[in-house]
């Protein structure tokens, strides 16, 4: 995308329309995000595919441990075996979303490969977190 095909960060649909492929592009090569705005009020976004995928991942793991935070305090006057059979059921439930997160990440990491992203090589990671 050169300068001229910039996309700002806010865009109205009516203008949307017009540069569809910059932003589209904007978002898979980018990973930016583009509001759409109607009458000067956010109504849309377009964001990266892989940006989507981990948000996804991290509402359902926030679901997951909210309904085992309830369950867990549900079961409190509860006798010693019923609290360990709860407690096997918790770990089973947040090891399954953490799965599906890591999961979620693959797929992400997959798609920013897809859309052109280059590998970070190792060398490269540890002389970034040396520094």
């Amino acid at each position: 995308m050169s300068a001229a095909a910039e996309v700002p960060a806010e865009l109205a649909i009516s203008d949307a329309r017009d540069r569809l492929a910059d932003v589209v592009n904007k978002a898979t090569y980018a990973g930016s995000v583009t509001y759409l705005t109607r009458r000067g009020r956010r109504v849309a976004a377009i964001v990266p595919l892989a940006r989507t995928a981990a948000d996804e991942a991290k509402v359902r793991e926030a679901a997951v441990a909210a309904a085992c935070r309830e369950l867990w305090s549900s079961v409190q006057d509860a006798d010693q075996a019923t609290k360990e059979r709860v407690r096997q059921v918790i770990d089973r439930l947040i090891e399954t979303a953490e799965d599906a997160a890591d999961g979620a990440s693959v797929e992400a990491a997959e798609a920013e490969r897809e859309a052109g992203a280059r590998p970070v090589s190792w060398e490269s990671l540890r002389d970034e977190l040396d520094s």
